[in-house]
């Protein structure tokens, strides 16, 4: 039970699930977490990571997304960039060394503005748009995410 105490979310900011940011994962109220219980949050907060790193990796391939999206600095940097470009707070109010104010930028964008990275119509980015549900109980697990992408592949090998 104790597990569930924290302060603060550990990860990196820039990838942390929504629940992580406000740490409203760790809320459980007066019911003692059972071990699948915490199991299945964890794996939550990893598939909203793992859509991000997906989203990454596709945005650097032709013909995802438009030209401007390419790498050009550090992953982190790009990644940040993509939010914060479309976010209204004023960045320069921010003290972006301090992990505290990182975090908690990242909680206003990702909870308050409710942004995602934008993508463009593949049915790929259907795929990560849907780990990056706000509410972890409503994405998909690794092998839902498995037999979407293994359908798809199916899909677009017969077609050619």
């Amino acid at each position: 039970y104790s597990f569930y105490i924290q302060e603060c979310p550990d990860g990196t900011w820039l990838y942390m699930a929504p629940e992580v940011l406000s740490l409203s994962m760790f809320d459980t109220g007066d019911m003692v977490p059972t071990n699948s219980d915490m199991v299945n949050r964890y794996c939550s907060v990893d598939i909203y990571s793992f859509g991000l790193i997906c989203w990454i990796i596709l945005s650097q391939c032709d013909g995802f997304l438009v030209p401007d999206h390419k790498l050009e600095s550090n992953v982190d940097d790009f990644l940040f960039h993509e939010f914060s470009s479309q976010s209204k707070i004023d960045l320069t109010k921010i003290n972006l060394r301090s992990l505290a104010e990182k975090e908690k930028l990242m909680d206003k964008i990702v909870n308050e503005e409710n942004l995602r990275p934008r993508c463009g119509s593949s049915q790929l980015f259907d795929v990560i748009r849907d780990c990056w549900a706000s509410d972890g109980a409503y994405r998909p697990d690794a092998r839902q995410i498995y037999r979407k992408i293994k359908d798809l592949s199916t899909h677009y090998s017969t077609r050619m």
